[in-house]
């Protein structure tokens, strides 16, 4: 999370998007909208640049200055976390993608009985040893591409173990549906080789089978917050 003064100077460069798009300004222009000295607007969008929150381009005596995406994605995760304080009867996030061949290591590690005992437990399900990969894509209003604003909801926590001399980090779990069907759930392991834009779901069944999914195929996960 960005600290309070860079999140509000982020802001409010989104809120100027149509202000600011294809019109060079200058960090007096941008000083005046954060009622700031112009050294401290300077200094905040040097920052920001730096962070990969902003793209900066010199146009003659002025910039012109966009929200990059990573940038769009710590406003969302914002927007996500103050929809869970004001809105609290709606808790999910809905995710759009791709499925594709993962690693292998998912029918690896739900079989581990560490986790197996705790995903039976926890989730009250047994799952089918491996996982239904999805690489996220960006999919209109309301859809979400990165697995970080997952950081909005409460998950169900599965607690790490030792086996065989190695040791297997916490994992957080969300109940899911997986276009529509029940019984899923999303997990999110401690240590992965996916990046932000990948989620894992896992369920009692075969889900390429049951939905008669394949690679390059389109899903629409759903995921939901775990009652307090």
């Amino acid at each position: 999370m960005l600290k309070p003064h860079l999140l509000f100077t982020l802001l409010t460069l989104a809120e100027l998007g149509e202000e600011l798009r294809g019109k060079p300004v200058t960090t007096y222009f941008i000083a005046e909208k954060l009622r700031s000295s112009q050294q401290t607007a300077s200094k905040r969008l040097i920052e920001l640049e730096k962070l990969g929150m902003i793209n900066r381009f010199k146009r003659g005596e002025g910039e012109l200055i966009t929200v990059s995406s990573e940038g769009l994605k710590e406003l969302n995760f914002l927007f996500m976390s103050l929809k869970r304080i004001f809105e609290p009867g709606v808790e999910e996030i809905v995710f759009r993608g791709k499925v594709f061949t993962g690693f292998g290591e998912g029918a690896y590690y739900v079989s581990k009985n560490g986790y197996l005992n705790q995903f039976v437990e926890k989730l009250g399900f047994r799952p089918y040893p491996g996982t239904l990969n999805v690489k996220l894509e960006e999919a209109g209003k309301g859809v979400v591409k990165s697995r970080e604003l997952l950081k909005a909801l409460k998950p169900i926590v599965l607690q790490g173990f030792e086996s065989d001399g190695r040791s297997f980090g916490p994992v957080r779990c969300f109940k899911a549906t997986v276009n529509g069907l029940g019984e899923c759930a999303l997990i999110e392991a401690h240590r992965t080789h996916y990046g932000s834009d990948v989620i894992e779901v896992i369920s009692p069944f075969n889900l390429r089978r049951r939905l008669g999914l394949k690679d390059g195929d389109e899903v629409e996960v759903r995921v939901f917050s775990t009652p307090l």
